[in-house]
């Protein structure tokens, strides 16, 4: 069947990809997604971990400097 120039190849002609390809293709497009998406979280918890560490470490910073000032005034 020509149209234009241009033939057009019938539904039965058309090239599927074979179930076991597709389900390779998917299960590792899913993989890749999946080990993308566990980097990001991975990442996200040692930022959070990290904020905490230095957020406690200024914390105690404070603390010994309000009580050596404290020391000071009193005695």
């Amino acid at each position: 069947m020509k149209q234009y120039g241009m033939e057009i190849l019938p539904l039965s002609k058309v090239i599927w990809m074979d179930p076991i390809s597709f389900y390779i293709t998917k299960v590792l497009f899913f993989a890749v997604v999946f080990v993308i998406v566990f980097e990001r979280i991975k990442a996200t918890i040692e930022g959070f971990t990290g904020l905490i560490k230095f957020l406690k470490r200024i914390f105690k910073k404070t603390n010994k400097t309000n009580k050596s000032n404290e020391k000071s005034t009193l005695g």
